[in-house]
């Protein structure tokens, strides 16, 4: 016997036939308090039979319920295998947010690794939906002006059944792109200390490339991102020592302003030593990371003290090397601070010979400012989400060995399937990074 499920929820009635074949289920975000019917009946007349009826609260993700998101905000989040499941059989998680009528808002969602669609409910019941935002299968919106104050449901799922992936979910004010403070000023400059090291001090440890990646990241911000090359700081194999990295950062300290942004590249290798002082609270694993320059180690502290010395408005760590993840914690928590990392903290990072570049995150890097790639919407500038959602992109569709589920698997003893990590720290995601004007 097919069932048919009725909810009558609030001025709209949803109904249900066949979720599985025979079963019915409705799931669907309250949009107030208080009573609610659900009739039970058959698909044809006369059918009788034994039912259950089960009503639960659906959880998210994290194991609660439906998630409140505030205007303004944005939410990571991930499909994954477990959660609530959408009408076409897909993932799907549930979020939900107080509206004001009159109120004009833009609701984005971002993803890697799946196809996206973006639903909103209004408190009456009405569904609004976007697949495909400009065209981009990863990307949904709406914008639209609510007509009703209340609470409206955001419904995050995916085009086709089975799908998983990260995801990112803003909700903001139609005007906050625009009225968003930038961190790219008129007049700003960029500035940046570029350091790759392949040839190191006997040949034990040489690697492969890893100067050409500095090459590389400096040059795409030369030609793309308005630095002027005087600007520019390059450190290879025996210039990359302390002293030097040192130098340079304090001649661009006597010029730097609060209107620019200070960039710094790393590529070559890195590694995990014992805290003298042992865990702490960012440290809680006891090791500090280093970035491996031709003279000796540099600390993640030691960088970050000297950063602290710095003036930029906005600096951005991009750091190619084994273990490079760590530095976030004890670099990126200072506003105007991000970081883009080629792995985790206890991962190692495997070189790029497929590009014939040192590492994944220089070719990719590369790409996105001088190609444009990052420039989602093409208005001559790339803000901290574009960036970071090309990246992510990027890294799931290339950084993989086998098929399309397994990464690149990193050598070492601590060997590792390598991921991307990046840290947005103080920096907003609608911030500009850079002007390609």
């Amino acid at each position: 016997m097919a069932s048919t499920l009725t909810a009558m929820i609030s001025k709209v009635d949803l109904a249900n036939d066949d979720t599985d074949g025979s079963n019915s289920r409705i799931e669907v975000i309250l949009p107030e308090a208080g009573n609610y019917g659900v009739v039970v009946s058959s698909f044809a007349g006369g059918e009788t039979g034994e039912y259950r009826l089960n009503i639960a609260e659906t959880t998210d993700p994290s194991g609660g319920a439906s998630s409140e998101v505030a205007t303004g905000s944005l939410r990571l989040g991930d499909l994954v295998d477990g959660d609530q499941v959408a009408e076409n059989h897909g993932f799907q998680d549930s979020f939900f947010f107080t509206g004001n009528n009159g109120e004009t808002i833009v609701i984005d969602l971002t993803a890697n690794g799946f196809d996206t669609v973006l639903a909103l409910q209004t408190p009456s019941g009405e569904i609004f939906e976007n697949d495909d935002y400009q065209g981009s299968t990863d990307q949904s919106q709406l914008q639209l002006t609510l007509q009703e104050s209340g609470r409206y449901g955001i419904l995050v799922s995916s085009y086709s059944s089975g799908e998983t992936g990260d995801y990112q979910l803003a909700v903001h004010p139609a005007d906050a792109v625009s009225s968003a403070p930038a961190t790219f000023a008129f007049g700003s400059q960029v500035y940046g200390i570029f350091a790759g090291i392949a040839d190191y001090p006997g040949t034990a440890n040489d690697l492969d490339l890893t100067e050409q990646d500095a090459i590389r990241a400096r040059d795409a911000l030369i030609a793309d991102a308005g630095m002027n090359a005087d600007n520019a700081y390059t450190l290879l194999n025996n210039d990359a020592t302390g002293d030097n990295f040192c130098a340079a950062l304090t001649s661009i300290n006597a010029d730097i302003g609060a209107d620019d942004t200070l960039v710094i590249f790393y590529s070559g290798h890195g590694d995990r030593v014992p805290r003298a002082a042992g865990p702490d609270s960012s440290d809680p694993d006891g090791l500090d990371e280093t970035i491996e320059l031709y003279d000796g180690p540099m600390l993640d502290d030691e960088l970050a003290a000297l950063l602290g010395n710095s003036n930029a408005g906005t600096i951005l760590l991009v750091m190619d090397s084994c273990f490079s993840g760590g530095f976030s914690k004890d670099i990126i928590s200072q506003p105007g601070r991000m970081g883009l990392f080629s792995s985790e903290e206890d991962v190692t990072s495997q070189v790029a010979f497929k590009f014939q570049a040192g590492g994944y995150l220089s070719v990719f890097f590369d790409e996105a400012i001088r190609e444009g790639y990052a420039d989602r919407d093409e208005n001559g500038e790339v803000t901290a989400i574009e960036l970071s959602q090309y990246l992510h992109g990027r890294y799931r569709a290339d950084v993989k060995s086998l098929g399309t589920t397994s990464y690149v698997r990193t050598s070492g003893p601590q060997s590792a399937y390598q991921h991307l990590v990046v840290d947005r720290g103080g920096v907003g995601p609608y911030s500009v990074l850079f002007d390609r004007n």
